[in-house]
């Protein structure tokens, strides 16, 4: 499996410097996660009302965040920009193509959850990759988001939702769909010793064993996108 490595220094970092950081600050920490082959560099935040034109990572525009970063503009490094929803308006983003930034993490609370899926449709529209990043996750409960999770999956291209059902009974096949959409040749070097499809089918249809099969039938009623059906 091809894991790749996120730096947030300069984005994370701000929170304790309030992200004042020297221009040549700033590159030379650029210059050494890209020396370092970083895969996917988190460079700062973007914010409209608060940002800042240099000495920070606290971006008021692209066009300011391209000028720390025109060194990079030959790097294989991804440069990506946090955005939290309301501090920046996406409909001041440039096409990307006219920008050095690759991508957009989507950061929001739960209240703004329709705002969120809105400026991620324009995001997407002007060619970014996304990262779509739910805050606070512990005032969610599991149905929201499995809802949240099914909105991206059929709204936003780009995420891929897996059966636990099909990736143990139809394990192969599964790895091949996975590969296939990742762009990347999947290979084990530790196969089966964390995970065992032989031993994991044993809690697949556990639920039919349950005396309360009314409760069971209720629950396929209710959520049907959400019960597998496929191996009963």
């Amino acid at each position: 499996m091809n894991i790749k490595i996120l730096d947030c220094t300069l984005r994370d970092g701000g929170y304790i410097n309030d992200w004042a950081l020297k221009d040549i600050h700033i590159v030379k920490i650029l210059k050494a996660l890209d020396n370092s082959h970083i895969e996917i560099i988190e460079c700062g935040y973007l914010n409209d009302k608060n940002g800042m034109k240099n000495n920070s990572t606290l971006f008021d525009s692209t066009a300011t965040a391209d000028k720390a970063l025109a060194f990079l503009s030959k790097s294989d490094s991804q440069k990506v920009i946090m955005i939290n929803l309301g501090d920046f308006d996406v409909k001041n983003l440039p096409p990307k193509e006219q920008t050095s930034i690759d991508g957009i993490r989507l950061a929001f609370h739960k209240k703004d959850i329709d705002q969120a899926f809105e400026s991620a449709y324009k995001i997407k529209e002007l060619g970014y990759k996304l990262y779509f990043q739910p805050m606070v996750t512990k005032n969610y409960k599991d149905i929201e988001f499995l809802s949240i999770i099914e909105k991206t999956d059929y709204e936003l291209p780009n995420v891929m939702k897996i059966n636990f059902e099909d990736l143990i009974l139809d394990y192969d096949n599964t790895l091949l769909k996975l590969s296939e959409f990742l762009e990347e040749d999947i290979q084990h070097s530790r196969q089966f010793e964390f995970l065992d499809p032989k031993i994991s089918k044993k809690n697949i249809g556990i639920w039919k064993t349950y005396s309360n099969q009314d409760l069971m039938n209720q629950i396929f009623e209710q959520i049907p996108e959400y019960c597998n059906n496929k191996y009963d």
